[in-house]
């Protein structure tokens, strides 16, 4: 548990900015994670208030993996619902961080890379697939809504 306090404590050091809420942007440590296997889809709901939150899908590197997100949220009260495409500027879209333990260290974060609504993508490492809608970090409070992701392994992949 000590790891993932300090990793935590980093996060909130890196992202710190007027606005941010730990609250919404604590790691849900719990969810289990499983590797995607033939044709079944590991689904994962994600909140747009939310910051990094567990899809459950572990990822292998080079391994290609077809997502696919349903539903609306907005990130703020000004904006129309979206898809998990996002708006201009790409706000609102769907983001996806791979936890992985390069080098032997656990907790360490991978670059994010978009998804949006339907796409396919290949693992750059092995770990754990985290989603989030793309927001600022101070900005997380007022948005609204949940997409439901399904994850899992491309035919051939």
């Amino acid at each position: 548990m000590a790891e993932e306090i300090v990793f935590e404590y980093c996060f909130f050091l890196k992202h710190l900015e007027q606005g941010f809420r730990a609250d919404l942007c604590s790691w849900d440590w719990q969810r289990k994670f499983r590797l995607p296997k033939g044709g079944t889809a590991i689904t994962a709901k994600i909140k747009a208030d939310h910051g990094w939150q567990p899809s459950g899908a572990m990822v292998e590197s080079g391994a290609t993996y077809q997502c696919s997100a349903s539903g609306t949220w907005q990130i703020s009260k000004d904006t129309k619902g979206t898809s998990a495409e996002g708006g201009e500027g790409g706000g609102g879209r769907l983001m996806a961080a791979i936890m992985t333990n390069e080098g032997g260290k656990n907790y360490q974060l991978a670059d994010p890379f978009e998804l949006g609504a339907k796409t396919k993508f290949t693992a750059g490492t092995d770990g754990k697939l985290y989603l989030r809608c793309q927001d600022k970090w101070g900005e997380l409070a007022d948005n609204k809504g949940t997409v439901t992701v399904k994850i899992k392994l491309s035919k051939g992949g």
